[in-house]
């Protein structure tokens, strides 16, 4: 995950240029945790498209991976327009009418349906100071829940 993120990075870097800056700081012992796979992609692009971009100024993207118990907590921050409490309220909410936007709802479903509903993604926004998010996964890839 971290390689293909830092590819994506890098090519919106070029695209973008001062407009975007990014910091991957995952420490070396988190890079062999099992996760599933494409769940940074679509949280960094939303980080970029709907944080970075639309800011006056140029923004900055933050990857980081922390532990918490027996739980990997991998964030993803930028310091773009940040969303209001409405805006938030409303983030796993299935788009209607044909909208797009199912990037982060998939990402939510995938992870529960992995790991359980202990785990998934957690927001934290405020306007005009930018948005975290946190990926709650279990250390070193946890019991999957059997499916019938």
């Amino acid at each position: 995950e971290m390689e293909n993120i830092k590819s994506y990075l890098t090519i919106q870097k070029m695209r973008y240029g001062d407009k975007l800056s990014f910091l991957l700081e995952v420490g070396d012992q988190y890079l062999d945790c099992c996760v599933p796979k494409l769940i940074l992609q679509p949280i960094v692009e939303n980080a970029l498209y709907h944080g970075i971009k639309p800011s006056p100024g140029a923004g900055c993207i933050r990857i980081g991976a922390r532990e918490d118990g027996k739980d990997l907590i991998v964030t993803v921050s930028d310091d773009g327009v940040g969303m209001t409490p409405a805006q938030l309220s409303h983030i796993f909410d299935p788009k209607v009418n044909g909208e797009r936007g199912i990037g982060i709802l998939n990402v939510q479903n995938r992870i529960r349906l992995c790991y359980g509903p202990d785990y998934g993604l957690q927001y934290f926004s405020q306007p005009d100071v930018g948005t975290r998010v946190e990926i709650h996964l279990p250390l070193g890839g946890g019991q999957e829940v059997a499916h019938e």
